[in-house]
């Protein structure tokens, strides 16, 4: 065998000693408990927490009013693409961008409640015109 082959030889073995290293470790924090001892329990669930994200770096709660709104309009922009009889060009109203619907609502939703009705309104009237959604 050649030098060069068995310096990869060697570097493969010391990979996979590496790795069987860190397998049995990480299979060790998740033995069954009747093969880890209390403190080795501990010891797992401590790390296991560390990744948790903590409550203040996790993105605020959305508001569900707004978010369905948001949804309901994205989901009919993408309606209205898919039929020619139906298509607008791109505006506040019909866009495909959620974060944009559900801002505006939540600017809206306090002093305009109704302008959040009227536009899911517009919406729907305009996808009952061209033929895609009946009028119930």
């Amino acid at each position: 065998m050649t030098t060069a082959r068995q310096g990869v030889r060697t570097r493969r073995l010391a990979l996979i000693t590496v790795l069987g290293v860190a397998l049995s470790g990480a299979a060790m924090a998740w033995d069954p408990p009747a093969t880890q001892s209390a403190a080795q329990r501990v010891a797992a669930l401590q790390s296991a927490s560390s990744l948790v994200p903590r409550a203040d770096t996790l993105p605020p709660e959305r508001n569900a009013r707004c978010a369905d709104y948001a949804r309901a309009a994205v989901d009919d922009y993408g309606v209205m693409r898919r039929f020619p009889e139906c298509l607008v060009p791109n505006d506040g109203r019909w866009q495909s961008n959620f974060d944009a619907h559900y801002g505006w609502c939540m600017a809206n939703r306090q002093a305009h409640a109704d302008w959040i009705q009227a536009e899911a309104r517009a919406r729907n009237d305009h996808l009952v015109k061209c033929g895609v959604r009946k009028q119930f």
